[in-house]
């Protein structure tokens, strides 16, 4: 078994299975023409749209962001993710079973770009930077391509 930490709102007991594919749901429940979408449901829209063409074209193998479960690879950088990211949620570190696919992708690369550059080569570099991971990420974000089971709660 592997141990990844994953970071929620939501406080879920010990021995809970995480199932992966929730953020996916929602993310594909905005329609071609809905008559009304908010701005943070576009630039989500925009950027997953991005990422899953990245993917398929550099890390195919890799599970997708819409059926996966996310979680990082250390406590250190689940605990960077949620003083950033996620304040007020928990950290939970889950259990994996060996042959579950992973991918760790460099998230710093969607979180940190740069004002004032266009908004489609800023989002195109990204993208396919985001699944080139390498050794000075400092954020990396793990695709959990099956369950989890939550281990134990860190904070």
């Amino acid at each position: 078994m592997q141990t990844f930490f994953h970071v929620t709102a939501t406080d879920h007991q010990i021995g809970t299975e995480l199932q992966p594919g929730r953020f996916g749901t929602v993310v594909r429940s905005s329609l071609v023409k809905q008559t009304s979408v908010d701005v943070h449901t576009m630039n989500t829209l925009a950027w997953e749209s991005a990422l899953e063409v990245a993917r398929r074209c550099v890390a195919l193998s890799a599970p997708s962001r819409l059926s996966c479960l996310f979680a990082t690879p250390t406590h250190d950088e689940a605990k960077q993710f949620q003083q950033r990211y996620r304040v007020g949620s928990y950290i939970f570190a889950v259990g994996l079973a060996d042959t579950t696919p992973i991918y760790l992708a460099d998230f710093e690369s969607i979180t940190t770009t740069m004002a004032g550059k266009p908004f489609l080569d800023t989002f195109v570099d990204a993208a396919i930077s985001y699944w080139k991971n390498t050794a000075e990420n400092t954020l990396r974000e793990a695709l959990v391509g099956g369950p989890a089971t939550v281990l134990a709660k860190i904070s």
